[in-house]
């Protein structure tokens, strides 16, 4: 096989003809694993052949003969394609995968969130019935206070009034 070069020249480049060349697509030809491996083998030594090296390969090698050299050329524009492509692919998948994790996280913090708010109501409106009984029961000894106070004057103006009777009582004696 002839050393690898490089493509130059406007031949070797897609034309807008090529493109519109036919009006009906043709069948997608698979590629034998044999041929692949062929194909990768070829890609190491040279990724990005000229015609005449394809063409050349194609001779060389029964395995791939039966192959157009348009349809090698696009194999290699693939492979080059993605080997440019699998670090974007790699971290693309890394970021999808921090996505879900986050995602996750997102959704277990939003769950906590709700659980705190309402715990957080429960114990305001516990509080909030702590103060108004305390309230109720301060005012209930105020109340029992005032209360306690009338009747203990009430009790005081009565113990005064016997007490001044038993002392006019004696005093007549």
């Amino acid at each position: 096989m002839e050393p690898c070069e490089m493509k130059s020249g406007p031949n070797d480049l897609p034309t807008v003809n090529d493109s519109i060349s036919s009006t009906s697509p043709k069948p997608m030809l698979r590629l034998t694993a044999e041929q692949r491996q062929q194909l990768e083998l070829l890609y190491r030594q040279c990724p990005r052949p000229n015609s005449a090296v394809l063409e050349q390969a194609v001779k060389d090698n029964s395995i791939i003969s039966s192959l157009d050299v348009h349809l090698l050329k696009a194999w290699f524009r693939t492979r080059r394609l993605k080997e440019k492509l699998s670090p974007l692919i790699n971290k693309n998948a890394e970021l999808k995968a921090e996505h879900e994790n986050l995602l996750f996280l997102n959704n277990r913090l939003r769950s906590e969130a709700l659980l705190l708010n309402l715990e957080n109501k429960r114990l305001k409106e516990q509080l909030e019935v702590q103060l108004c009984m305390r309230q109720l029961l301060s005012s209930s000894k105020a109340a029992l206070s005032e209360t306690g106070k009338q009747h203990s004057d009430r009790l005081d103006d009565g113990a005064n009034a016997v007490s001044s009777e038993v002392s006019e009582t004696a005093s007549w004696t």
